[in-house]
């Protein structure tokens, strides 16, 4: 009876959850995971690989942070084993609307092209992010 009072307590020590670092990107935060392992991976695929990333311990918690960031409105799977067997789906929420960014300078910047002209540089107001322009 012991034994399985002790088992019961330790399944419901660890939870799941998804945070954000001080960087401002998502993690996978395994609170009281202790010494065990996280594998995140897309819900939406089939038997793939886990996702690539870095685990660190912080006091008993341990935090997955991607290699690339997570993509909003997004479902990942994440496993953890430990002192625990966990599995929960996580959804990773819209990104918080910014200022939209202007162009601010075009060049050549010409009334009139050359016919043979290959490159245009536009400037935007602040940097873009790749694959969200």
């Amino acid at each position: 009876m012991v034994a399985l009072l002790t088992a019961l307590a330790l399944l419901s020590q660890a939870s799941i959850q998804l945070g954000v670092n001080s960087d401002g990107v998502s993690v996978v935060r395994v609170v009281d995971g202790g010494t065990g392992r996280v594998a995140v991976y897309v819900a939406s695929l089939k038997n793939s690989q886990p996702i690539l990333g870095d685990t660190r311990t912080v006091g008993n918690d341990l935090i997955f942070t991607p290699r690339y960031p997570l993509q909003s409105e997004q479902s990942y799977r994440v496993e953890f084993i430990g002192s625990a067997a966990l599995s929960k789906t996580l959804i990773v929420p819209n990104a918080v609307a910014s200022a939209r960014n202007s162009i601010e300078q075009v060049y050549p910047s010409g009334n009139i092209l050359p016919a043979n002209q290959l490159k245009l540089y536009v400037q935007f107001s602040a940097p873009m992010s790749r694959g969200v322009a």
